[in-house]
């Protein structure tokens, strides 16, 4: 709907972010009709309100939903299945979890300042709680003041060798370069990883954290 910039062009939320940074990738890239994606991103929560006009048609066609749908939320252990696995066919299992912080803008609308400060948020929190393990800040990073220079090119390369990609690298696609996803690249940035090398806590990677 071409009215929407007209009605939206002027708006900012709250955190300063506005409809220009939520169409960029729908206007950037147009997409093929071969490949499904979303030509827009919300830059923080508050977009999903201010520009509903937008963001409300989107999520209904993408997930099959309407406006009366409700999101069910089951947190009982109880409810898992169990499954049987061949233990001889998987070598590696992923669980992921991700999560934003309330007050900050999602990746898309986020600044320099923004990343430091969730990089020092989650760091510390990581740590006042007792979690064992260590720090690494992306090479090139100067951003976590006990690591200036980032971690080192050891640390990368043992990083990558681990099972279950617990490193995460910049993101080259198009459509992640404009949603912003490599802005202030690598600065506020890296992984905590917990000394069981199993288990690792992304900064800004693409949600403010990721398990």
């Amino acid at each position: 709907d071409p009215d929407l910039w007209t009605k939206f062009k002027g708006l900012t939320t709250a955190l300063g972010c506005d409809f220009a940074t939520c169409i960029k990738p729908g206007i950037e890239n147009r997409g093929h009709r071969m490949i499904k994606t979303i030509g827009c991103v919300a830059a923080d929560v508050e977009c999903y309100t201010t520009f509903a006009a937008l963001f409300h048609p989107v999520i209904q066609k993408w997930h099959g939903s309407t406006e009366a749908t409700q999101h069910t939320i089951d947190l009982e252990p109880n409810h898992l299945v169990d499954a049987v696995v061949n233990p001889g066919a998987v070598e590696v299992v992923r669980v992921r979890l991700g999560r934003n912080f309330e007050g900050l803008p999602f990746a898309p609308g986020m600044e320099l300042s923004h990343r430091q400060e969730c990089e020092r948020l989650i760091t510390r929190a990581l740590m006042a709680i007792g979690v064992q393990g260590r720090y690494y800040p992306l090479r090139g990073s100067t951003t976590y003041l006990p690591k200036p220079r980032g971690m080192t090119e050891i640390d990368e390369q043992m990083l990558l060798s681990l099972p279950g990609s617990l490193m995460f690298i910049d993101p080259d696609s198009p459509v992640a370069l404009s949603s912003g996803l490599a802005n202030d690249w690598p600065d506020g940035r890296g992984i905590f990883l917990l000394t069981d090398q199993k288990t690792a806590v992304w900064v800004n990677e693409e949600e403010h954290i990721k398990e």
